[in-house]
């Protein structure tokens, strides 16, 4: 069996057979996003991505190199779908009463880059800033109002290593922490003044070229505040 993935055909291996044996079982789609791949194959990649910088790679380990990584994609696109219709699950819990006292606690804006909501393309979400697959609730003290990019960067993580003090810090906690105590704006770029405010930026992706022209254009229209 075969399938092509980049244009590239994939015959089938232990991973995919693995695999396929995993969806017949009815997986959710948190058991989808848990899924990784099996020990040996991992340890196979390492060992064949080495021997590719060395250049040193056989015509049939360049071909199971191509399929692996074919897998991989292929694994990519199928999280992506699961995280989609896992992040849909978890919203429809959120009542549209609660939701409406989210975004306006919220003034109508992201409460992590703050960005208002007026001008965002895709519509306001709502976060769990402890995630659910970390134990977190639906409770009013636990729940943020936030742009499409921060929610979707985001995701269930928790915190990261801070690059100033090497430390592991969780993110900003709109719930618990003020805004301007962590971050300040300068030349248009999200500045974090605090371990928490730092890996939030990084993280959350507050900075990217993109984000950084829009939050420029409404500042100097006077827009922003």
């Amino acid at each position: 069996m075969k399938i092509e993935v980049d244009g590239i055909m994939i015959k089938t291996s232990t991973a995919y057979n693995q695999f396929l044996e995993y969806l017949a079982q009815k997986v959710s789609p948190a058991d989808i996003l848990a899924f990784q791949a099996p020990k040996e194959q991992q340890e196979r990649l390492h060992i064949l991505t080495e021997k590719n910088k060395a250049d040193t790679l056989t015509p049939d380990e360049n071909a199971e190199l191509d399929e692996i990584l074919a897998f991989n994609r292929l694994m990519t696109l199928l999280k992506t779908r699961a995280y989609v219709a896992l992040k849909q699950k978890i919203m429809s819990r959120i009542s549209n009463k609660v939701r409406s006292e989210i975004r306006k606690r919220a003034n109508e804006r992201c409460e992590y880059c703050q960005l208002p909501e007026i001008f965002s393309f895709q519509p306001f979400q709502v976060d769990h800033i402890l995630s659910i697959k970390h134990g977190g609730s639906d409770k009013k003290s636990n729940l943020a109002w936030t742009c499409a990019n921060c929610n979707n960067a985001k995701g269930s993580d928790l915190g990261s290593y801070d690059t100033e003090t090497g430390d592991l810090v969780p993110f900003y906690n709109p719930r618990a922490q003020e805004w301007h105590s962590h971050f300040e704006i300068d030349a248009s770029t999200i500045i974090g003044k605090t371990p928490e405010g730092r890996v939030t930026v990084l993280i959350l992706k507050m900075n990217e070229i993109e984000y950084v022209e829009i939050r420029h254009i409404l500042i100097e229209s006077n827009l922003w505040e």
